[in-house]
């Protein structure tokens, strides 16, 4: 199986949870594509119709308008990849929920803010700034997604270099559940997340043999709902 490796990241209207559907709060999307040498293979990055208004604080940060992206297209016009794909993202927490509809099949994930709390020793936080200044890596403008990508990829380049892993090594290593969109058994198979009924979400938490992924995927979807 060809699995394309992606290290993306996004900006958003703010930091809160996403706002309802079919809102994404998505105002830029960015990623690297890459090959298990790291090799740069192509750069996308994409202004995007958030449908929702940018929070002022967000827009003090990223500098991205409401102005801007009027007119752009909406994430599921500007993301999409049908191929099996390795996502990689400095806090892919944060990242992958508003990112994992434009994906068709995301076979794995790879968080560098996790792997570098594990691996990586005597920097002051983690955050992707301090470890770019931290360790003396090349800084590209902070709070743009392209900008960001290009140093989480730094950041993965080190943690290879002080761990000795392969890629597939350090994914394998730092695992972070893949959150699914849909769920695939039960009376509800086939539905989105989004579309489940609060109370069979409430259900199926209670199961003690929940997939780690789906879990996470249905935890947020009750915090979504203010839950």
């Amino acid at each position: 199986m060809q699995v394309k490796i992606i290290v993306a990241d996004t900006e958003t209207t703010g930091l809160r949870k996403p706002p309802p559907p079919p809102a994404t709060g998505v105002v830029q999307v960015a990623y690297l594509e890459i090959d298990a040498n790291l090799n740069i293979l192509k750069v996308f990055i994409e202004l995007v119709d958030p449908g929702c208004p940018i929070e002022g604080t967000a827009e003090a940060v990223h500098g991205i308008s409401d102005d801007m992206v009027l007119g752009k297209p909406k994430l599921a016009e500007a993301f999409r990849i049908a191929e099996p794909v390795l996502f990689i993202a400095h806090n892919a927490k944060f990242d992958l929920p508003r990112l994992a509809e434009g994906m068709d099949n995301c076979v794995d994930v790879l968080c560098t803010l996790e792997a570098a709390r594990k691996y990586l020793k005597g920097q002051p936080n983690n955050k992707l700034l301090t470890l770019i200044r931290h360790f003396g890596l090349e800084e590209h403008q902070a709070h743009d997604a392209l900008g960001d990508v290009r140093m989480a990829l730094s950041v993965l380049k080190l943690l290879l270099e002080t761990t000795g892993f392969t890629l597939q090594e350090l994914v394998e290593r730092t695992k972070v559940p893949i959150v699914p969109t849909t769920i695939n058994f039960g009376r509800h198979a086939g539905k989105s997340l989004k579309d489940l009924p609060t109370q069979y979400i409430d259900w199926l938490l209670a199961l003690s043999d929940l997939n780690a992924g789906l879990r996470k995927g249905l935890e947020l979807q009750l915090t979504m709902r203010g839950r």
